[in-house]
């Protein structure tokens, strides 16, 4: 039993990995610039470098992929200084350990910034639509149950052939 719920677990976290790395190569793929984005009408080249070096918009595609896993994963680690350091405030958690150069670090998920919505997390934006998120889901499922049952219901009674069930469902 153990080892089927170990198997699990690991089909899981790579059902998870390969939906996160969708996810970021979907992001990157797509039309338009997020710096550009984020500024709106009012950029400049100044301002689009400092974005870009914020947010490792400059950074090669393969170093923005294990930037973007450092954020999400449990365990992550940080420059001690430059533009992509660890801050409390802004990605949370609690050093594990503090090198000369990079610090270790627990924390929840660092989602980073919004492009569309500026200067707002994307788990203030998650946080504030999740009770209606939950209400949907809740009446979707009451929905799906009800009508499940009911199908199970008129499937169990007689005839017993599909043809028969047909017209039971459907009427003729």
């Amino acid at each position: 039993m153990r080892r089927y719920a170990l198997k699990k677990l690991g089909q899981g976290v790579w059902i998870l990995l390969g939906l996160v790395t969708v996810v970021f190569f979907l992001f990157d793929v797509l039309p338009g610039d997020p710096a550009r984005m984020m500024l709106g009408q009012r950029e400049d080249s100044e301002q689009l470098a400092q974005i870009r070096l914020k947010y490792g918009f400059d950074l090669p595609l393969h170093k923005r992929y294990a930037a973007y896993l450092n954020d999400l994963s449990p365990i992550s680690v940080y420059d001690r200084s430059g533009p992509r350091m660890w801050t409390p405030e802004l990605q949370g958690g609690y050093p594990l350990h503090r090198g000369s150069t990079r610090v270790w670090v627990v924390k929840l998920p660092y989602l980073r910034t919004s492009y569309h919505q500026a200067n707002r997390s994307v788990g203030s934006i998650l946080a504030a639509v999740f009770p209606n998120t939950l209400v949907l889901a809740t009446a979707a499922l009451l929905i799906a149950c009800a009508f499940g049952l009911g199908m199970g219901i008129v499937s169990a009674l007689k005839p017993h052939t599909a043809s028969d069930r047909f017209f039971v469902l459907f009427g003729s």
